[in-house]
């Protein structure tokens, strides 16, 4: 059942009304076949039924629709005649799908065989059904039904009834029991060949977890830590308590004799008075004692217990940490199929080597790193390896190689993938990053090779100048570089030309917790990562001496930019009352380096990571927050931002007053039939921060381009009137559009259909099998 309230009500109207055009065109489609018009516009209609149901994650709708449009559209090639017995499959079909949207925007179970279903279909790609292809003989003898999974009456009609498990055309059949596919334990039976039924053991062996579940517990084993930290702070202060008596009680002592001899120079009243005093000082010093010698007893008991809840702490979180351990063998046998298919639709010859493939990550790892190795393996094919005949020219092994390998250290997860093509072009980066504008031609001079070839993980900078889902999805190996930063990784890359090129991801074993350390700015605590931090050392005013407008300091012999954290992070400060010397912690992201000038440094802890709300996750300079052992909220520094806004500004001339002006929000048009679409991809804009003037179709959107000024264009490419082919050309005709970023996304995902998208002048062309919003707000960042 579609969750979000007000998309299942859009989808239970959208779906109706396609439903019924489609119930109207297929009669009007069967009284005349040769009508062109109406078959694209009950084409154009299941697939508007299949998008909206590939964007809502209906999977049993979408794979229907889907194969009857492949149907359809090779009605519509010519490939095959429209028969009475297929437009029976067509109403079939139809009657099927408004089912599965019932059972969709309803919940009820909708009691059809799904997979059986898709089994009758009989629609493959290749689509060898002799029944129906054009000109065969036994046209008349073979039909596609699912006659399996509705009843039908005598002569041959759907009554709309959904089948039980075991009928069949309204006879029983008998059927296995099915499994149950959501059960939430997996259960195994152990039994005893020589017992009786009654007697067979049952035991579970494993139990299906919510993943969510388990990262709440991870989540509490971390906040155990922090406990942990607190009562050993709680320990010291006991520590300091028993100090102070301590010190109290030896001023009492001396306390005495000075009483004992004022006692000996005094009257009989002084006397009297004193002998009192010293009652006074004896139950003092008595009660001080007791107490004293409950608080050592509590503090040795505290300390016990310490060490236990240390340890108890520490196994408990050794064990929920190897729960989330997946083998990277998960995603890593995903990809020999994609080399494969990869490999011959380039007309190229590869062998994918894996190794390490037993090596086992937190599971978050696990899931977010496929993507970014599926572009690096996608480009290495794409770009990397040559043909066959290229490569034998070269004296080359006709076949390429890819190694995609994996190993531990004892501090990171470490996969590389490599490969034997012809490596990282210098020139052709050199000349890109021209292009492009990523650098200039002084900095340029300036830098190493390995400096240039860092240079493709640069936002913006791409070889490509079409953006498919084939090698990089839309993206650039900026948004991998961005992607495994975000799971606390870096990324390098080695090449030399010719000779193939190596990718290196560093990981951390786990997301959960982050070693810090606390520095202290303005009464409020700061942390940075670890892994981020070379050294800390300390820095006198003296020492600091500028270059090229920055301050600098000398660091085994080299100079380093250092800066104040407070006018990084627009705090105000009283330079006045600034000490004459600082602690500085140096902090490095990959070969950049940056000297953070703090007031002090704290403690060196490992804390709990808390996300960023939604409404701060755009922040720059904080990644996220912790607490602390005292209470105290504390933000966690994300040292490439630090970096990236010494850059940005000059921090030596911040005003106490300036204030960054919020940039004004880009425009987007959004061109899309499907009402349900349409909303969905809105939102999903919107959240991105953009603003989205809508339209129904191509020719709405054409129209409403002359409105107002657009900085983008998304665009579906099956809509009436004018669809989104004819309206991009109809934008590239015009020279005031010509440059304006035009994004096609459709679910049509052929090798032809990405190719007229290229030759109408569309910059991106993305298909998913589901839609995946990170894709799209990806590609508009890089083309808008």
């Amino acid at each position: 059942m579609i969750e979000d309230k007000k998309l299942r009500n859009l989808f239970k109207v959208e779906s109706e009304e396609h439903l019924q055009q489609l119930d109207a065109g297929l009669l009007t489609l069967e009284e005349n076949p040769d009508d062109e018009i109406v078959l694209a516009k009950v084409y154009r209609e299941m697939h508007s039924i299949k998008g909206s149901a590939r964007m809502l994650g209906v999977e049993t709708v979408e794979k229907i629709a889907h194969r009857i449009e492949d149907l359809l559209g090779k009605a519509k090639e010519g490939e095959i005649e429209l028969s009475s017995r297929l437009f029976d499959l067509f109403y079939r079909g139809v009657d099927t799908v408004r089912i599965l949207v019932q059972e969709a925007v309803t919940g009820t179970p909708a009691h059809i065989d799904f997979q059986n279903t898709l089994k009758e279909l009989k629609i493959e790609d290749n689509f060898e059904e002799p029944s129906l292809i054009k000109g065969t003989e036994k046209e008349e003898t073979r039909v596609l039904s699912i006659s399996k999974n509705l009843v039908q009456s005598e002569d041959g009609k759907s009554t709309g009834r959904p089948l039980k498990d075991n009928e069949v055309n309204g006879e029983k059949e008998p059927l296995p029991h099915p499994a149950q596919e959501d059960a939430p334990l997996t259960a195994e039976v152990t039994r005893d060949n020589n017992s009786d039924e009654s007697s067979r053991k049952y035991h579970i062996d494993t139990v299906r977890v919510d993943t969510r579940l388990l990262d709440n517990l991870i989540t509490q084993v971390g906040e155990l830590n922090v406990t942990k930290t607190r009562v050993s702070r709680q320990l010291l202060e006991i520590e300091n308590i028993i100090s102070l008596l301590e010190e109290r009680e030896k001023r009492n002592y001396q306390n005495r004799f000075l009483f004992q001899d004022i006692e000996k120079s005094s009257g009989n009243a002084t006397h009297a008075t004193l002998s009192k005093l010293f009652e006074i000082q004896d139950d003092q010093r008595y009660f001080l004692d007791h107490l004293s010698g409950l608080l050592e007893k509590f503090k040795n008991t505290g300390y016990e217990d310490s060490a236990r809840l240390d340890y108890l702490s520490m196994k408990l979180d050794e064990g929920v940490r190897k729960i989330r351990l997946v083998p990277l063998s998960t995603i890593f046998n995903v990809f020999p199929r994609t080399v494969r298919d990869l490999s011959k639709k380039h007309g190229k010859e590869i062998n994918l080597i894996i190794e390490g493939g037993d090596t086992s990550a937190d599971k978050r790892i696990v899931e977010e790193i496929k993507d970014p190795l599926m572009h690096i393996i996608r480009n290495a094919i794409d770009h990397g390896i040559e043909a066959p005949d290229e490569r034998e020219r070269l004296g080359k092994p006709r076949p390429g190689t890819i190694l995609l390998k994996a190993y531990q250290t004892s501090t990171s997860i470490m996969i590389e993938v490599s490969d034997d093509g012809r490596g990282v072009d210098i020139e052709s980066v050199r000349r890109t990053a021209l292009k492009r504008e990523v650098c200039s031609d002084d900095e340029l001079a300036k830098m190493t090779k390995e400096q240039i070839q860092e240079l493709i993980f640069r936002a913006g900078f791409s070889t490509s100048n079409f953006v498919t889902d084939i090698s990089g999805r839309g993206i650039g190996l900026d948004v991998v570089n961005a992607n495994v930063e975000n799971l606390k990784g870096k990324i390098k890359v080695e090449s030399s030309s010719g000779s193939g090129c190596k990718f290196q991801l560093s990981l951390p074993f786990t997301l959960a917790t982050v070693r810090a350390l606390i520095t202290l700015v303005n009464q409020v605590s700061y942390a940075t990562p670890l892994e981020y931090i070379e050294t800390s050392i300390s820095v006198k005013r003296s020492d600091i001496y500028p270059i090229e407008g920055r301050e600098t300091v000398s660091y085994n012999g080299n100079p380093i930019s250092v800066v104040r954290l407070a006018d990084l992070l627009e705090l105000k400060v009283d330079r006045k009352e600034e000490p004459e010397e600082m602690p500085c912690v140096i902090i490095f992201v990959g070969d950049k380096k940056l000297g953070l000038l703090v007031d002090s440094l704290v403690d060196e802890q490992e804390i709990v990571l808390k996300p960023q709300c939604f409404i701060l996750q755009r922040v720059r300079n904080v990644s996220g927050s912790t607490v602390l052992g005292t209470g105290e909220v504390c933000k966690l520094l994300n040292p490439l931002d630090l970096i990236k806004s010494l850059k940005k500004s000059n921090p030596f001339t911040v005003s106490e007053d300036e204030e960054d002006a919020a940039p004004a929000r880009k425009v987007l048009l959004l061109a899309e039939d499907s009402i349900t679409t349409r909303t969905q991809e809105k939102r999903i804009l919107e959240m991105g921060g953009y603003e989205v003037v809508t339209a129904v179709d191509g020719l709405d959107a054409y129209n409403k381009l002359n409105t107002r000024e657009f900085d983008g264009i998304v665009s579906d490419v099956e809509m009436p009137n004018l669809d989104g082919l004819g309206f991009t050309k109809k934008v590239r005709e015009n020279k005031k559009y010509k440059d304006l970023p035009v994004i096609l996304v459709t679910s049509l995902s052929s090798e032809k259909d990405k190719a007229k998208g290229m030759e109408v002048g569309a910059d991106a062309y993305i298909t998913k099998p589901k839609f995946d919003q990170t894709v799209l707000l990806d590609t508009l960042k890089r083309l808008v």
